[in-house]
């Protein structure tokens, strides 16, 4: 048995039936502790149009969010999402992320908005593709999008910013975005 610097005790477990080490994913253990979670929606998106969402993070004091690879699609045609960090914005209609474990009643310290209006800047810190643009969001294979992760900055607005820059065609974007927040040092 072993301990988490965040007071989670581990203790190993072995199926009764075939007695085998029962291992999960850290994003699987962090569901079942109530610290993950994510955050969907669709939009109608016309040509050369763009919608924004927003993540602001909290204080270092609170928790460090790890956001795994953004779920993105588009119905119609190419289209693309850019992951800016500390970008000059309006933030958006405030939503409240979903707790993956359903049995938690945690609370994400992230904000989360859709409906954000995007002005100037900001670092562009990952950029996702769908139709015929490739879809970089493959790239990390039998992976599970951990080794894609990022490690957001405390106290700091990131923009997911939509844009379908096709010649025409209104497309339906969705997205889903999973992150967990881990406390410091655990």
């Amino acid at each position: 048995m072993s301990t988490l610097n965040d007071t989670t005790t581990i203790t190993p477990s072995t199926d009764t039936i075939t007695q085998f080490g029962i291992n999960i994913t850290g994003d699987h253990a962090y569901i079942h502790r109530g610290k993950a979670f994510n955050a969907s929606g669709q939009v109608s998106l016309a040509a050369a149009a763009v919608y924004s969402l927003t993540l602001t993070t909290p204080a270092a004091s609170s928790a460090y969010v790890h956001l795994r690879p953004a779920f993105f699609s588009s119905s119609a045609s190419y289209a693309k999402m850019s992951i800016l960090e500390a970008p000059v914005m309006t933030a958006g209609t405030a939503a409240t992320p979903t707790n993956r474990n359903r049995n938690s009643a945690t609370s994400a310290t992230s904000v989360y908005t859709y409906n954000a209006t995007y002005t100037s800047g900001g670092t562009l810190v990952d950029l996702y593709t769908v139709g015929t643009g490739g879809n970089p969001t493959a790239r990390a294979g039998g992976g599970v999008g951990a080794d894609a992760e990022l490690v957001l900055k405390p106290a700091t607005t990131y923009l997911f910013l939509i844009d379908n820059p096709t010649g025409g065609a209104t497309s339906n974007i969705a997205w889903s975005l999973f992150w967990y927040e881990k406390s410091r040092g655990a």
